[in-house]
């Protein structure tokens, strides 16, 4: 449960946190440089694939392991 609960909340802030972005990335465009912003938004959007998955891994390998 503690695995499937957190899921959609999750994917509730994400897309809040893109539309915010959207806007603000629209006010930056021309004082920042458009390598500038696509690197930061790869290097975000990594980060939190990589927590994402070292958070819910553990939790999911744990309910498959002790699944009888």
């Amino acid at each position: 449960m503690m695995y499937w609960l957190p899921q959609p909340v999750t994917f509730i802030v994400e897309g809040v946190v893109r539309f915010y972005w959207g806007k603000l990335r629209k006010r930056l465009d021309g004082r920042v440089g458009y390598e500038t912003l696509n690197t930061f938004e790869r290097l975000v959007g990594y980060g939190w694939a990589c927590m994402w998955l070292m958070w819910g891994a553990p939790k999911r390998d744990f309910a498959l392991l002790t699944c009888t």
